[in-house]
């Protein structure tokens, strides 16, 4: 349940391109309401920075909740391409202070290498595409995506004109877009359904 409200809650990110690096040419920011039983528990901040050589997208969430105990979620996702590859992807996820998610991917030559918690990975490929892109970007006549949460290519199928279905090992999170941007994010679990929508 956690680790899905995550995303779940990945659903997202570090921070800011360093000093030394070109300044961002467009700098877009999205704020997202974390919805449960129709009472907001939390917040994702989206931000896309870049100029003609890199994008960075950036997902940022915390959100409360009551589990039997009060638990708070905060997870940070930062994954940048560069000419259209993912070039670094970094994920951390706190719960009650204590890291419960770190993870990284960065390539290396004609691979990656991931960091999945400690535990080490290779993939031979390039990353076009990623969960970090979903807030931003629909992953229109696509198969399969990289998770950076889980250290792999996850199935996605589209149920319905920009309707998307993320297949993820711990249950779907649906994707609805207008206008190129994601108007909600529904993520099913066995004990809630949780949504994830613009901030009004």
């Amino acid at each position: 349940m956690i680790a899905i409200i995550y995303w779940s809650l990945i659903s997202f990110f570090p921070a800011l391109l360093s000093a030394g690096k070109h300044e961002p040419d467009y700098n877009h920011h999205a704020y997202y309401d974390i919805i449960r039983n129709d009472k907001i528990i939390g917040y994702m901040k989206c931000s896309k920075l870049g100029n003609t050589e890199i994008t960075e997208y950036i997902n940022e969430s915390s959100a409360k909740f009551s589990a039997i105990i009060d638990i708070a979620v905060y997870s940070k996702l930062q994954s940048s391409f560069r000419n259209g590859i993912l070039e670094d992807g970094k994920l951390i996820r706190l719960v009650n202070g204590k890291t419960k998610a770190d993870k990284h991917i960065i390539r290396s030559k004609d691979q990656y290498l991931i960091n999945n918690d400690g535990k080490s990975a290779s993939i031979k490929s390039s990353i076009h595409f990623s969960t970090a892109c979903l807030m931003y970007a629909e992953p229109s006549g696509m198969k399969y995506i990289f998770s950076e949460n889980f250290g792999k290519y996850i199935a996605v199928s589209q149920t319905a004109p920009h309707i998307y279905t993320l297949r993820l090992p711990d249950g779907d999170n649906i994707y609805t877009y207008q206008n190129g941007k994601c108007i909600q994010v529904e993520v099913q679990t066995t004990l809630a359904t949780i949504y994830i929508r613009p901030r009004q």
